[in-house]
């Protein structure tokens, strides 16, 4: 977490409590002032018993149950991540008035475990998808994506960002306030294999978001 902090200082860390939902480790984070990254109603309930407040909850998981929605925006999430017409319906009827954040696709190229074919829409979709969660009554947040598990180009990212930044002007073209931008995961741990220094990373994030946003950068966080 500290090395993250230094490589992305003006991004909120979130971790992703299906990676490891020991009691005992999200108080360390939650007490460290991390975020968290959830996916369901029993991790909401997690890291919200570690000492979390839903404030610092993101709810990534683009496929959800309505109930499951529900009960989530009942322990008061209101960040919800996806992909799809179907889903932006469903949160506006079982989350009504939160914000939502549309998950673009990326190529997954230099990852160990591309993620491309999973989830993921294209910028033109993303734009009219978050067009219609305004018209539902639910906030445009932003953006999302993910480059993939073990990602050890630290390049990977800026595709990524130049696409957020077509999405967001798009938005801002039809008088909507995007803000949020979810870098998402993919920094490599030390597996197998070479990877960059996690400040690599942050350098290239910082260019590309410097290049394609210019000084009107979005809030950003990551996993």
């Amino acid at each position: 977490l500290a090395q993250l902090r230094l490589a992305l200082p003006n991004t909120a860390i979130h971790y992703a409590v299906k990676a490891n939902p020991h009691p005992v480790l999200l108080r360390a984070l939650a007490d460290s002032g991390a975020s968290f990254d959830v996916a369901s109603p029993t991790e909401v309930r997690a890291a919200l018993a570690a000492g979390a407040v839903p404030e610092q909850l993101i709810l990534s998981n683009p496929i959800k149950r309505g109930d499951h929605i529900a009960e989530c925006h009942g322990l008061g999430v209101r960040l919800f991540v996806a992909d799809a017409e179907p889903e932006i319906h469903k949160i506006a009827a079982y989350a009504p008035g939160s914000s939502l954040v549309c998950r673009i696709t990326t190529s997954g190229v230099g990852s160990d475990w591309p993620l491309s074919r999973k989830y993921g829409a294209t910028p033109d979709q993303a734009v009219d998808l978050l067009c219609l969660a305004d018209k539902l009554d639910l906030a445009a947040a932003g953006v999302s994506f993910h480059v993939g598990s073990q990602q050890r180009d630290p390049e990977a990212w800026r595709p990524a960002i130049a696409d957020a930044a077509f999405v967001f002007g798009q938005l801002r073209q039809c008088g909507l306030a995007p803000w949020l931008l979810d870098l998402g995961g993919g920094f490599p741990a030390a597996h197998v294999g070479e990877a960059p220094p996690l400040s690599s990373y942050g350098e290239a994030i910082s260019a590309a978001l410097l290049d394609h946003f210019d000084t009107d950068q979005p809030h950003t966080i990551a996993e």
